[in-house]
């Protein structure tokens, strides 16, 4: 098995479907080039994929129903600190 981190592109929507290689570990989600990246332990040799939902919640807005059915990774801040994102990821 040969695993390699790679980065992939989110997009500033609420919610998202990112198609990750199966058994993907999502290691770090940050701002690059005001926008949002997301970094990923794959295996390479792995040819199946999988949809994850990935939820971006701005602090003080509506939190979905079924957060509960997601994993927090981390916090983001963008422009000067005036945009804070909330990031999460389905559990699997």
């Amino acid at each position: 098995m040969e695993n390699r981190i790679y980065k992939y592109l989110l997009d500033l929507a609420n919610e998202q479907t990112l198609s990750l290689p199966k058994g993907a570990k999502v290691l770090y989600v940050h701002s690059q080039k005001d926008t949002l990246r997301l970094w990923a332990l794959v295996n390479i040799q792995e040819s199946e994929m999988e949809d994850r939902r990935i939820l971006i919640i701005g602090t003080g807005k509506p939190v979905p129903a079924d957060i509960e059915e997601f994993s927090y990774i981390t916090t983001v801040h963008m422009c000067n600190d005036d945009l804070i994102w909330h990031i999460f990821i389905d559990k699997r």
